[in-house]
């Protein structure tokens, strides 16, 4: 994987027990990221928490688009941030706990905003446009439940089919379900049902591959400290990567997944991960961004090449960050043991100003538009009680962090998305959503 940026400040700055931060209530996400000392459940805190070569399917022709001549190449340096400013994408329009924007291939002025509650709204010329899904009956939400994810077909503009995970309600079982625009709010077959007996650790985002294979990410399946050991398991979906063939049979399990000739569940394509509440691939390369949200001591991201063909071990819960876990911070921290792949960057809970440190990482996306050149191939991401920072992935390397200071004015990210074109979007779980523009 190549050389690790670690933001290590020492643990005794760490803040292991701290537990500020905003209460329960109405559509406040919990992204999973614990805030005790011990390896209790965390529920009580709520926060927005292969690609086969020769197997792979020709991608569509704007996949991975030319970089147009007016970008300058990419430098192999950490990256160097414009003057950034942002608009809202819907006038003063307040979403109710917005987790997701994205935009629909084909697509080039309507957004999809996901709120949390069960719903997807449609934002056309600056205008909320109306409903687009209401899936409300169906969702528990609240705390890390609820509507968490959505995914377009490739094809959608032809054939309408598109994806979301959600929590089912009354049972909370972590549903990936396929919709279609034709049929309004009637759900088609389930890809996944997943029992789960915990509210928290539920992961959410989905996505489709620059292989056109649907991906998944699911937590560990909840409760401090994966007790269960849910996310070193292959035999249980939790804490996972998983990849699935839409157009393929019950199970959906993806040809070429590493564990389709037996030795774990075939639908797995990576795995020990602890709550990878938000990635993305770069549209530009095919690499994968994981922003996995932290125990105890650290945050992390994590980068799986293009080229990977699968089986992946992210560490958890034998390691947090780069050290060891043990259920609580060690200080001085010991470097963990294992053979796992490790993070591109990992940093700790707190530290001096304007340092990166956070509890709660919310992973973003390479900015790959036009509209910025200056900010071509920089990775884009956020803590949901912190900044935002960039770092560049170059040569199995993270090459900064850099402070994002243009977003300063920006509170409780939950999430970053993209439209067409590459141009991204901020997500702010109070409600408000931003297109990043020029400063």
């Amino acid at each position: 994987m190549g050389r690790m940026v670690l933001i290590s400040l020492g643990l005794a700055v760490v803040g292991c027990g701290d537990d500020s931060g905003p209460g329960p209530g109405d559509g406040a996400i919990d992204r999973g990221a614990d805030t005790t000392g011990d390896t209790t459940d965390d529920r009580s805190t709520d926060r927005p928490g292969d690609l086969i070569a020769d197997q792979r399917p020709d991608q569509p022709a704007d996949s991975r688009p030319d970089t147009p001549s007016d970008i300058p190449p990419e430098v192999c340096a950490p990256p160097v941030i414009p003057a950034l400013a942002v608009e809202n994408i819907a006038g003063a329009t307040t979403f109710r706990s917005p987790i997701f924007v994205t935009q629909a291939p084909g697509s080039t002025d309507t957004l999809w905003v996901v709120e949390q509650r069960g719903t997807i709204q449609l934002v056309t010329g600056g205008l909320v446009a109306g409903t687009f899904l209401d899936i409300t009956s169906r969702v528990v939400a609240g705390g890390e439940q609820g509507l968490l994810g959505l995914a377009f077909h490739p094809d959608y503009a032809a054939n309408g089919r598109y994806f979301v995970y959600y929590t089912n309600d009354g049972d909370g079982a972590n549903i990936v379900a396929e919709y279609n625009r034709d049929t309004g709010n009637t759900e088609g077959p389930r890809l996944l049902n997943i029992p789960d007996t915990e509210g928290n650790h539920n992961g959410g985002m989905i996505a489709f591959g620059p292989d056109r294979l649907l991906y998944v990410g699911t937590g560990d399946g909840g409760g401090g400290g994966d007790p269960e050991g849910d996310a070193q398991s292959l035999d249980r979906l939790f804490g996972k990567m998983l990849r699935l063939d839409v157009d393929a049979a019950s199970p959906f399990a993806a040809a070429g997944n590493p564990f389709a000739a037996g030795g774990g569940d075939a639908r797995i394509w990576a795995y020990g991960l602890r709550n990878p509440w938000r990635w993305s691939f770069d549209r530009l390369t095919g690499d994968l961004y994981i922003g996995d949200v932290g125990q105890n001591c650290f945050e992390e991201i994590d980068v799986q090449p293009a080229a990977s063909r699968g089986g992946e071990n992210y560490g958890w819960n034998l390691c947090e960050g780069t050290y060891r876990y043990r259920g609580f911070c060690e200080d001085p921290p010991v470097v963990c043991a294992s053979s796992q792949v490790g993070p591109v960057l990992a940093y700790p809970r707190s530290g001096p100003p304007d340092s990166l440190s956070g509890r709660s990482v919310t992973g973003g996306y390479v900015y790959r538009g036009t509209a910025i050149p200056a900010l071509q191939g920089a990775y884009i991401f956020a803590d949901f009680y912190g900044a935002a920072w960039a770092l560049r992935w170059c040569e199995g390397t993270a090459m900064g962090p850099v402070r994002v200071t243009g977003l300063d004015g920006l509170n409780q990210v939950a999430s970053f998305g993209d439209d067409q074109a590459g141009e991204l979007y901020v997500v702010s779980l109070g409600g408000r959503i931003v297109r990043i523009i020029p400063g």
